[in-house]
Order: structure tokens, then C-alpha cells, then sequence
């Protein structure tokens, strides 16, 4: 059986060449679309090695590829600032401080927050040179697609993951209770845990649905219609229930930029939705525990202690209850928190074990790196969402589509992590359709600046500064009526009669 270093050194190494081979020949751009996104999909994330506090996986190996390709091709646009890219750079910089003033600033741990969150976002913005990248790049996206639906749709079912079980992996409690649901095993596939995967799935939804739309116009093959259907059955593999609503809010967020007529009912629905959630907050709670079998009639309902008030616990209620375990230390987290490790934050003795686990993104990362990160962190979602938006209201744009899909995705996930950690598996993933939202901004830019050109000559811009500042024409009177002039004839200035020209 093979295990540890010699299949990862053996997978890193087949990464390397695959994305180094591909970028010779169609460059940086193309060890991307080769390297990182089948690495990052299809190669296990638990596979890595630790040297202090780096730590590298099967991914890096395409990050380092790229940046070794563009030193020797750098790549035209990738390198535009935007505002997304500032935030990216505040983010890294309060992870940086908060670990200094936790003092847990070792010499490696500026390149670990980037290979976190630098690399995967460089990735994206890497991608696509032009519009017409997109098409070239469905074709292998596809193909990950179509294998990772059969793997977890297989693991579902036969409740066996045959990859972990060929590597000797085991993961714990997802071998028992935590990985099984209504009688089905949870995929999980090449992630960690199957909420972190189904999250991934979400964030690859709008390329199947993109693949789907391509198919039908016949620019693609008639396999490619069924991708949806097969990210559902992988979806529903996950048995994880956040990822599926997710994947439902992509789905209805896309139709409502593709199809006009379906925008107000889909309002009226958000905003009715929005209501019942606020309302009933705590019954939809219950409803869910139910929904996953935490709650029955044979079920022991477990009571616990926080500040004194007896409260019901469950897995899904955890989410909630955080807030109210950790309320005194977000008061002290300041303006840079407590750093990765949480050194200093204190809970009450009997909920520090049940409560170690914290499923929340937004609560988490305001520990750990305080106001400044959160606040980056919020205005980047926020920012690359409305873009996305934009684009995908413009219908008659080769990418409007797929951003329609991707403002979809990242805003159903972005909601998602209220209930989960921002694990890297699958935050590489987030943070890489940011940077491609990021590069379809500055291609609709490009976009309108060529069709603005197209529209005037050459020197457009010098004739418009002369037409604005020359003396008017001495051929027409500021009173001549306007209408062509015949081509046997001239008309005098100052409102002169016009006389006949005789053609020689």
C-alpha cells in the first residue's frame, strides 16, 4: 500500500510537469487551466508535508509552476491592480500583524498566508487572457466535472471511498456517525470533510451550467447538457444540507440575470424568504436538526450550561450558540485578534471542548485576525459579487453567463460560511473564482474600450479635442437650414445663393 511522502512527492511531481508542459506551449494561462484546477479538484488536499509553519500541498506545485512560466512569459493584464487585489494585500497584511502581536511571527508565515490566499487568488486572475478562454477552458473543467459527479455518486452509495482506502487514510469520526446520514455515506471524495467538498461543487456549478448553455447553442458536445444534473446527484452525495441549498440559490441566482421575466417573482420570493428566516429563525432551526436526524422521538435531548441559562444543543443549533459562547471574547478581539492559535481566548471550562470547533467563518476569522481582516475580507465579497452582477445584466456579453453563475456561487457560499470554517480546501477554491470575477471585470472593461474604438478613427481622440476648440465650418451660416448638399452644387458662405457647378 502506498502512503505519505512517496505518493505525494510522486503526485507533486506529476503536477509540476503536467502544468510546466501545458505552460511551455500555451503558456502561464494554460498551466492553470491544467495544473492548478485539476490539482485543486481532483488531487487530495489532506496530502501535504510541513516545513515550521509552511505547509505544502499538491497545489503549490501549480502555483510555483506558474510563477516560474511568468518570469519567463509574464502575462499581459494579470498584474492590473484592482480593488480586490488591495483587499487580497490588507488581509495578508492583518494576518501578518495579528500573528506579530500574538507573537507567533515565524519566518515562514508570510509565505503560508499566501500560498492560502495569494495563490489561489493569482490563479484566477491568471486564467483567461480573452472571452474566447472560456470556451477553450469548459472543455477540460467538463471532464473534472463528470469524474468528480461519478466518484461521489459511487462513494454515496457503495460507502466507499476508494481513493482514502487505497492511501491507508482514515478521517476519524467521518468513519462513523458524523460521516452517515439517512442510511447513505457522506462523499466526500478528495476533501476533508463532505460539507468542504459539497461547497467546492458549488463553486464549480456555474462552469457545468455554462458547459450546459454552450451544448444547446452547439458550440459544445450533447454530454455536456447533463452536467447539471449530474452536480445535483453529486450534491445530494454530500448529505450535507448547506451545500445543497446552496447549490439551489446558484441555480435560481443565475435565472434571474438569464431570463428577465422570472426577476420580480424571484424578488418577491428572496425578499419573502428573508422574512420567514428572520420570523421563524429558531422553528427552522429545529426543522434542520429534524431533517438530519439529530431530533427524533428516540432522541436524547442533550441540555447544556452557558452563563447560566440552560439551553438545547445540537449539531445544527452549534452555529448559533457560538455566538453566545465566545460574546466576551469578541468584545476583546480589537482591531487584529488573537492570532491563528486563538492564544488567550477563554471560555468557560465545560463548553471549551464542545465549543473548540468553531463553524463559522466570520466569527472565527474576527478572533483570529480582529476588525481589520473581517472588514477586508466583507468589502472583497461585497465588491466582486456587485461586479459580477454588473456583468451579468449585460446579456449580450460572452461572459455575462458564466457571471451570472459565478456572482451566484460566491454569494450563496459567502452566506454558507455563517456555518462553516473558510477550510483551505475549498476557500482555494473561493478565492480563485474571485480572482477570475476579478479578471472578467477588467475583460468587460477591456470589452467596452475596444467597441468604443471601434466606434471612432484612430486619432478619434485628437480630432474630438480640434472639433471641439475649431472655428466653425465657413461652408454654412450658423442659420442655414440643414440638408444634403447635391453634388452639383456649393453653398457660399454667409448665406450666399447656391450656384451650379459644371462637371468638366
Amino acid at each position: 500500500m502506498l502512503t505519505g511522502w512517496t505518493v505525494f512527492y510522486a503526485l507533486f511531481a506529476i503536477v509540476v510537469l503536467s502544468a510546466l508542459t501545458a505552460g511551455l506551449k500555451g503558456g502561464p494561462r494554460r498551466a492553470v487551466a491544467i495544473g492548478w484546477i485539476g490539482a485543486a479538484f481532483l488531487m487530495p488536499y489532506w496530502l501535504q508535508i510541513g516545513m515550521g509553519s509552511l505547509l505544502i500541498d499538491i497545489r503549490s506545485g501549480a502555483v510555483i509552476a506558474v510563477l516560474l512560466l511568468m518570469v519567463i512569459s509574464p502575462v499581459p493584464g494579470t498584474f492590473r491592480l484592482t480593488l480586490a487585489d488591495a483587499l487580497i494585500a490588507g488581509i495578508v497584511l492583518a494576518q501578518v500583524v495579528s500573528q506579530y502581536e500574538a507573537g507567533a511571527f515565524r519566518p515562514l508565515t508570510l509565505p503560508e498566508i499566501c500560498r492560502k490566499w495569494v495563490g489561489p487568488y493569482l490563479m484566477g486572475r491568471t486564467l483567461l487572457s480573452s472571452t474566447e478562454d472560456i470556451r477553450r477552458n469548459i472543455s477540460g473543467i467538463a471532464r473534472i466535472i463528470a469524474v468528480l459527479s461519478v466518484f461521489a455518486i459511487g462513494e454515496c452509495f457503495i460507502q466507499i471511498n476508494f481513493l482514502n482506502t487505497a492511501l491507508g487514510r482514515t478521517f476519524g469520526l467521518l468513519e462513523a456517525g458524523e460521516g452517515y446520514r439517512w442510511g447513505l455515506k457522506r462523499a466526500h471524495v478528495t476533501f476533508d470533510h463532505p460539507i468542504f467538498f459539497g461547497m467546492a461543487l458549488v463553486l464549480l456549478l456555474p462552469w457545468a451550467i455554462e458547459a450546459a448553455r454552450l451544448s444547446r447553442a452547439g458550440e459544445g458536445p450533447r454530454w455536456w447538457r447533463w452536467l447539471p444534473l449530474a452536480m445535483a446527484g453529486a450534491l445530494f452525495a454530500t448529505v450535507s444540507r448547506g451545500p445543497q441549498i446552496a447549490g439551489i440559490a446558484t441555480t435560481g441566482i443565475y435565472l434571474f440575470f438569464r431570463v428577465p421575466k422570472l426577476r420580480i417573482p424571484f424578488l418577491v420570493l428572496a425578499i419573502g424568504g428573508g422574512v420567514v428566516v428572520t420570523t421563524f429563525k429558531d422553528e427552522l432551526v429545529e426543522l434542520l436538526a429534524v431533517v438530519a436526524g439529530e431530533k427524533s422521538a428516540d432522541t436524547e435531548v442533550r441540555i447544556i450550561l452557558i452563563e447560566g441559562e440552560e439551553v438545547e444543543y445540537t449539531g445544527t443549533n452549534h452555529r448559533v450558540l457560538l455566538f453566545k459562547v465566545y460574546d466576551d471574547a469578541m468584545s476583546k478581539a480589537g482591531l487584529f485578534g488573537f492570532g491563528t492559535e486563538l492564544k488567550g481566548v477563554e471560555v468557560e471550562e465545560h463548553l471549551a471542548q464542545r465549543f473548540s470547533s468553531i463553524d463559522c467563518h466570520y466569527l472565527l476569522f474576527y478572533l483570529q485576525h480582529g476588525k481589520f481582516a473581517i472588514l477586508a475580507f466583507l468589502i472583497l465579497t461585497v465588491s466582486i459579487i456587485l461586479n459580477l452582477a454588473r456583468i451579468a445584466f449585460r446579456r449580450d456579453l460572452t461572459q455575462a453567463a458564466l457571471a451570472a453563475g459565478l456572482c451566484g456561487a460566491l454569494l450563496s457560499v459567502a452566506v454558507l460560511l455563517m456555518s462553516v470554517w473558510f477550510s483551505p480546501d475549498f476557500a482555494g477554491i473561493w478565492l480563485f473564482s474571485a480572482g477570475l470575477a476579478g479578471r472578467l471585470h477588467l475583460l468587460t472593461i477591456e470589452t467596452h474600450s475596444k467597441d468604443m474604438n471601434t466606434l471612432l478613427p484612430s486619432n478619434a481622440g485628437a480630432d474630438s479635442v480640434r472639433a471641439k476648440y475649431a472655428p466653425a465650418s465657413p461652408l454654412r451660416a450658423a442659420h442655414a437650414p440643414v440638408r444634403p448638399i447635391q453634388s452639383d452644387e456649393v453653398v457660399l458662405a454667409h448665406g450666399g445663393t447656391p450656384s451650379r457647378v459644371v462637371n468638366e
